[in-house]
């Protein structure tokens, strides 16, 4: 039952962390200009989710596994999407 909590928990954090950095992004696509310091510790979120992410990973089922992997996947391509500016 703790992993269903600590999971519950984990996709709440990425899915507020994806919201943080799609907001920041989407700013600065439309002023072309980011605020880098934003930006950096937006970045710096990103990373400690996803390390808390695979971590929790390891203990996890097979089938909690899927949906925590589609998180990660979806945390990553905004974290892509950031880095290259698209």
């Amino acid at each position: 039952m703790a992993i269903y909590k600590q999971m519950d928990a984990m996709l709440s954090k990425v899915e507020e962390t994806i919201a943080m950095a799609r907001s920041e992004w989407e700013e600065g696509q439309k002023l072309e200009y980011y605020d880098q310091e934003e930006y950096s510790l937006l970045q710096q979120r990103i990373n400690e989710v996803e390390d808390e992410l695979s971590h929790l990973l390891r203990s996890t089922t097979p089938q909690q596994r899927v949906e925590l992997e589609r998180a990660q996947a979806r945390l990553r391509q905004m974290q892509n999407a950031m880095i290259l500016g698209q």
